[in-house]
């Protein structure tokens, strides 16, 4: 489920690093993981486009189903504040 890889590549962007060489593998991962929420990108821009197909046709999503995609569709954006706030002296 993309929240889910969304909420671990968050959660080890923001934490808080104990050491130097904790420091440099959190750096190390963050200067990574635009790669992979690129590619994380692409999979949910097919899957939004999916998901409006389905809207378009009269089917109707549960609440459930609205609060997951809306989490999704609105996770990148969270994530540069997320990153931000932890980078910050």
């Amino acid at each position: 489920m993309y929240s889910e890889r969304f909420k671990a590549i968050e959660q080890r962007a923001i934490a808080r690093p104990n050491n130097a060489e904790d420091l440099m593998d959190v750096k190390g991962f963050v200067d990574s993981a635009e790669r992979l929420v690129e590619e994380i990108m692409v999979d949910v821009r097919r899957t939004r486009t999916q998901v409006m197909f389905l809207l378009d046709n009269a089917y109707t999503l549960t609440d459930t189903d609205v609060e997951l995609n809306s989490k999704t569709f609105t996770w990148p954006a969270r994530l540069g504040t997320n990153v931000c706030v932890n980078t910050e002296p």
